[in-house]
This record gives C-alpha cells, sequence and structure tokens, in this order.
C-alpha cells in the first residue's frame, strides 16, 4: 500500500472514527449531568423539608441540571445517528471479514487485541498482523465506496426522511 493511499484514508478514518467520538462525548454528557443531580440531591438535603423555594444558588444549580439533561439527550441522539451512518456505510463493503472488522473497530471502540478476540469467537483465526493486513484491505474498499459514494447515501437519506 502505498503512502499517498494511507493518506488518503484521513476523511474515511474520521468517518467511521466519528460513531466512536460520539458515543464517548455523550458519556461524558451522561457523566456531566450524574455529577449534577447529585450536587442538586445534596443541595436539597441541605436546605431541609421546610425551607421555601431554595436560595438563588440551588435554583441556578437546578436550572443548569435542567440545560444539561437536554444537551445529553441531544448527545445522544445524535450518537445513535452518527452510529446508524456508519453502521449502514460498512455494510455496504462487499468483504463480510472487512466488514467484520471495520464494525468491530469503529462501531464497537475495540483495540485490535480485542477485535482478535472477538474475531476468534466468530470463528475466524487471524494473526494481529493478518488482522492488521485485513484493515487496511478493507480501509481500501472503504476509500473507493467513499470517492464514488453508493446505494449507503440513499439509504441514509431515505433513513432521515422516516424519522
Amino acid at each position: 500500500m502505498s503512502e499517498e493511499t494511507k493518506q488518503n484514508y484521513g476523511p474515511v478514518k474520521e468517518f467511521l472514527e466519528s460513531a466512536v467520538e460520539a458515543k464517548i462525548d455523550a458519556a461524558r454528557l451522561k457523566r456531566r449531568v450524574a455529577e449534577l443531580e447529585s450536587r442538586c440531591q445534596k443541595t436539597t438535603t441541605q436546605m431541609g423539608d421546610g425551607a421555601g423555594g431554595g436560595n438563588a444558588d440551588s435554583q441556578e444549580l437546578w436550572a443548569l441540571l435542567a440545560d444539561e439533561i437536554e444537551r445529553e439527550k441531544a448527545a445522544q441522539r445524535s450518537a445513535l445517528e452518527q452510529y446508524r451512518t456508519v453502521e449502514t456505510f460498512i455494510a455496504h463493503l462487499s468483504r463480510p471479514t472487512h466488514r467484520a472488522i471495520l464494525r468491530l473497530r469503529y462501531l464497537e471502540g475495540l483495540g485490535w487485541i480485542k477485535v482478535q478476540q472477538e474475531l476468534y469467537k466468530q470463528g475466524i483465526f487471524y494473526s494481529e498482523r493478518h488482522i492488521s493486513r485485513l484493515h487496511n484491505f478493507a480501509l481500501d474498499e472503504a476509500l473507493v465506496l467513499w470517492r464514488k459514494g453508493g446505494p449507503w447515501e440513499n439509504e441514509l437519506t431515505e433513513n432521515e426522511e422516516m424519522t
């Protein structure tokens, strides 16, 4: 594989990696919401049952929590949409092994040892080196699909119209 081909993977790899990145961002926001919920609960407990509407600081904290909950929901929807987009793209690769490797790597976010272990579970016994080679071949195929566009783009548009 030439250096030029490796450099051309950039947009395809960014696209494939976007599913895991969106998932990570959604998880970060989920942790933030949990942290704010905990702080709000502590504030409410400290105020006791007899307190009126709470002080300005506690009201601001509850408002911040409400905003973060909305951000988290939006991030979850976005992550699911991006996951589906990448999944649809990968489904249009011609070789099952290529699809399996890219799914494990880019949709599940697994490292190479875990990819190898998961392939073993599916009855596919390849060395790490061979999996790396197959990954490069899969990226070659993905790059061709990416450049020419394809039926995956139409399916994405149709799916968006249905939701």
